[in-house]
């Protein structure tokens, strides 16, 4: 359904282009939910940004996405509004900052069925409450008339899912959706997710740090590291046995109630993402050898359905 390739993106100065994003390859399908994860600054929510075309204007990119049998291009902004809202939604990690505070939250809804679906505005107003008592938003005709200083975090959270999803989109990113959120509200968020892809056989590209939240959701993994797509596994694969070294040690970083011992990711910056050459995790890697520090690697398929990008993988 969607496919992306060659996506770099970066940001001039100096005299230079710093890419944050370096040829990342990868598709997802209908149905399916399509893992992301990283350490911050690994390129999660630039590569969100791209996918609905919402780079800042100072962004230099490149590549292409294939959606829809159509070819779009990330540096021609006007082919996005065509498709941003209506095929692919976005849910943002800050409600309270992508919600308009002059406005009551339900409009962040209507407005998107009068654009996109050419709704009256009365037909609007009542599909947006029906579409907040469905994802339990209550009662809805007091909320959508509400402001988002008047709601709480997580229904605020809920709002921007309904925003997201009023135009039934075929693909669905959700760019780290549950973060400051308490357990027991981002398992609803979670379970809200989830029945959307079930019930509309949508994509859904599931952005987020917490590995729990991946391996409780998605299907497949990337993992990405200064920009690169560094592991492309299963789910189950990829947790049962890492191949690369930053995504053992990513795991490894988790905390666990079966052991004191927490481990960390070591500092460092990304080599290669800054211009230098090789790897882009080798000032870290233990493992480096001289061709990690000279040559970059290229994401190889090692099994069906699992690439890794390192010279030597931990097999």
């Amino acid at each position: 359904m969607l496919e992306i390739r060659e996506l770099k993106v970066g940001f001039p100065g100096q005299g230079k282009i710093t890419w944050v994003v370096r040829g990342s390859f990868f598709s997802a399908a209908a149905g399916e939910v399509l893992g992301i994860v990283g350490e911050s600054g690994s390129g999660k929510s630039m590569t969100a940004l791209a996918l609905t075309g919402l780079l800042p204007p100072e962004a230099v990119a490149a590549g292409k996405m294939i959606f829809l049998q159509q070819t779009f291009n990330f540096t021609k902004r006007e082919q996005w509004q065509k498709i941003r809202g209506r095929e692919i939604g976005l849910v943002l990690q800050d409600p309270a900052g992508s919600l308009n505070p002059l406005y009551p939250v339900g409009r962040a809804v209507w407005e998107a069925l009068c654009y996109h679906l050419n709704y009256s505005e009365k037909k609007a107003k009542q599909e947006a409450e029906r579409i907040f008592s469905a994802l339990g938003i209550l009662p809805a005709a007091k909320r959508v008339r509400q402001y988002p200083h008047q709601l709480s975090g997580g229904l605020k959270q809920r709002v921007m899912l309904a925003a997201a999803i009023c135009c039934r989109p075929k693909v669905l990113i959700a760019d780290e959706p549950t973060t400051a959120l308490d357990v027991t509200v981002q398992a609803q968020i979670l379970k809200l997710l989830y029945s959307y892809v079930e019930e509309q056989r949508a994509a859904l590209v599931l952005i987020s740090h917490d590995l729990g939240v991946i391996a409780q959701m998605a299907a497949r993994v990337l993992v990405m590291c200064g920009g690169v797509i560094v592991e492309d596994a299963s789910v189950y694969e990829l947790f049962r046995q890492p191949l690369h070294p930053y995504t053992q040690l990513l795991l490894a970083s988790q905390p666990r109630l079966d052991r004191n011992m927490l481990h960390t990711l070591p500092p460092g910056t990304a080599a290669a993402a800054a211009g230098e050459e090789g790897c882009v995790f080798a000032n870290r890697c233990q493992y480096r050898r001289q061709k990690c520090l000279t040559e970059e690697p290229r994401l190889k398929i090692m099994t069906p359905g699992r690439k890794v990008c390192c010279h030597y993988p931990l097999v």
